[in-house]
């Protein structure tokens, strides 16, 4: 760390008082610690200068590998032109929706038990309202095999 002699307001009043030399070798003395600053500011600023450039680094522009890029991304912009068409279903396309069955292949009534705020024990409050929800799984693969070919699993 450097150490500069910067002159108190006391040091210049007795500059002041001494005369006109003094005072010449008090802003000499102040002129010396201002190119002293100037010189470390320009050092720490190739310091600074230089981190940035590192910084600036990736693996798209320089030779470091692409797992030293960090977290974050970079967006890539894609090739394909703006289509006329906007997103989704078009304009006089039949939809389908998958509707649920009449008869599902099983139920599971889930009963809240407790209050989710509070805990309060809610087995003795009537039920104010039901929400059905159904799930749709694929169809468990089902084998086939004669009994000569079924001896072997």
């Amino acid at each position: 760390m450097m150490q500069l002699k910067i002159p108190s307001e006391k040091d210049i009043r007795e500059a002041y008082r001494q005369g006109e030399d003094a005072v010449v070798e008090v802003f000499h003395e102040v002129l010396s610690c201002i190119k002293d600053l100037s010189r470390h500011i320009e050092k720490q600023q190739q310091v600074i200068d230089e981190l940035q450039r590192q910084i600036a680094k990736n693996s798209s522009n320089s030779s470091k590998p692409p797992s030293s890029d960090g977290f974050k991304k970079q967006r890539t912009n894609s090739l394909r032109k703006k289509g006329e068409k906007t997103t989704g279903g078009q304009e006089g396309h039949k939809g389908s929706t998958l509707n649920q069955v009449e008869t599902p292949d099983h139920k599971v009534v889930y009963e809240t038990v407790s209050c989710v705020h509070c805990q309060t024990s809610l087995s003795d409050v009537p039920v104010s309202e039901y929400e059905n929800r159904q799930v749709f799984d694929i169809p468990a693969i089902q084998r086939c095999c004669c009994d000569c070919c079924c001896s072997f699993y």
